[in-house]
């Protein structure tokens, strides 16, 4: 009776931990018991999603386009914490929906990501321009994103290539894999961190800070962005699979910008496609046509070609 009574004592003495929701082990450990099960039914399932925890959630919300599923949480202070995506019925793989450039949404939101940090500068700004979208840089920035490649835009020195009415171009590149992770907000966010490394008094960084200066940047009042998914990787950051961001800047010119532009850079992937089909087709079917047009003007007017 004694033995069992400081039995009972010692037990009354120790202290048991029990996991927070919070607590990473216990969240990694509750995912990966659930989703065990779920990836071993037999037959195999072809819409079985993936499992994942919610317990907290950023500020950064997932996007609301396309069939999206949260696949994976992680929250640190450059806001790398959404992931989105859906399961590929009978693969490993994700079908990851990024916005085109048209997308209104896509564009309301790098808009607005940009002026809120530009708002916020401190001391303030009274000479801050308000950042509008300029779809020329929207697509010099897709043109770019298309090669996949994690460093900056090699024609940005021949301006004319890259824009066809402003005289400089800047450029912010942000790249992450797998490319269910990226969201606007966090990308852009990501640049606007490192402003704990500028010194306004100074004008100078302590480390990378030119993200954040462009977009701070008083005098420029036009961006346009784009998003790239890359299948293959990207050059100089991951073989995985990822996506890579690009926004163009332009300084504040007095100019005549227009609403919708016809005009492609000549060295976007996009447009080689085109001028196969410019110097395969087009070119002959109108060397032809030249020399019908010729001969009938020759056959009905046998004087028109007379040299003397």
């Amino acid at each position: 009776m004694l033995l069992w009574a400081v039995i009972i004592l010692d037990l009354g003495a120790f202290s048991v931990s029990l996991p927070q929701i919070d607590d990473k082990d216990f969240i990694d450990e509750c995912v990966r018991e659930h989703n065990s099960p779920r990836s071993a039914v037999h037959p195999p399932a072809s819409d079985m999603l993936y499992m994942v925890s919610t317990a907290h959630l950023s500020l950064c919300p997932t996007a609301k386009r396309g069939i999206r599923l949260v696949l994976a949480i992680k929250t640190d202070e450059n806001c790398e914490d959404v992931a989105v995506g859906r399961d590929h019925p009978g693969s490993g793989s994700f079908l990851v929906s990024l916005p085109q450039i048209d997308d209104k949404d896509f564009i309301d939101e790098c808009v607005r990501e940009h002026n809120s940090p530009r708002s916020a500068v401190h001391p303030p700004a009274s000479d801050m321009l308000y950042m509008s979208w300029d779809e020329a840089l929207a697509v010099t920035a897709r043109a770019w994103a298309r090669h996949c490649d994690f460093q900056h835009n090699i024609y940005l020195k021949e301006v004319q290539r890259v824009h066809p009415t402003f005289h400089s171009v800047g450029e912010n590149i942000w790249t992450g894999y797998p490319p269910s992770i990226f969201s606007v907000k966090c990308a852009i966010q990501s640049w606007v961190n490192e402003s704990k490394y500028y010194s306004y008094q100074g004008n100078s960084c302590t480390r990378v800070c030119g993200h954040y200066t462009q977009v701070v940047w008083a005098n420029s009042y036009k961006v346009g962005c784009a998003v790239q998914l890359c299948p293959n990787g990207v050059k100089t950051f991951t073989a995985h699979e990822g996506a890579i961001f690009v926004c163009n800047y332009s300084p504040g010119k007095e100019r005549d910008i227009r609403k919708s532009y016809n005009w492609t850079p000549d060295w976007d992937p996009a447009s080689r496609s085109n001028n196969f089909v410019d110097v395969l087709i087009v070119r002959p079917v109108v060397l032809i046509l030249t020399c019908i047009s010729a001969y009938a003007v020759h056959y009905l007017y046998p004087d028109v070609f007379c040299y003397e």
